[in-house]
């Protein structure tokens, strides 16, 4: 639970610096007003769980419907990584991707949950869990 907070707190600094292409000055806030609600609403958060037998270290992805796979990063065998995903990558809803050396691609079902969502997946078992981050 820590790490997503402080991945949303992260998050939260990213989106009120203007950071991401909105225009504006480096360095310079452009919405101080900005709360830690409102920059969860612009961000998915993606926790996965490696938790495959035989075990594996392996490289995740995120695949918008119609768009290329992105790399979220790597989770080491029995290990469960977070990651930020921007909302807008999201949108039209999406799938995660595991790949791991000698072994086929593990596929999520589509997941429609995004922005101010946190979608949990656990390889072994290929079950998506998702939440409102304001639930909390």
């Amino acid at each position: 639970m820590k790490k997503t907070y402080f991945t949303l707190t992260a998050a939260a600094v990213f989106l009120a610096a203007g950071c991401g292409g909105g225009g504006g000055t480096s360095g310079q806030v452009q919405n101080p007003e900005m709360t830690l609600a409102e920059a969860a609403e612009n961000v998915l958060i993606v926790e996965i769980r490696n938790n495959l037998i035989p075990v594996t270290t392996v490289t995740a992805y995120v695949q918008q419907l119609g768009g290329r796979p992105r790399i979220l990063g790597t989770v080491q065998a029995n290990q469960t990584e977070t990651y930020t995903v921007p909302g807008r990558e999201v949108a039209s809803g999406y799938t995660l991707i595991a790949e791991g050396e000698g072994r086929e691609a593990i596929r999520s079902r589509r997941i429609n949950e995004g922005a101010g969502y946190k979608t949990s997946w656990n390889l072994a078992t290929n079950i998506i869990t998702t939440e409102r981050l304001d639930d909390h």
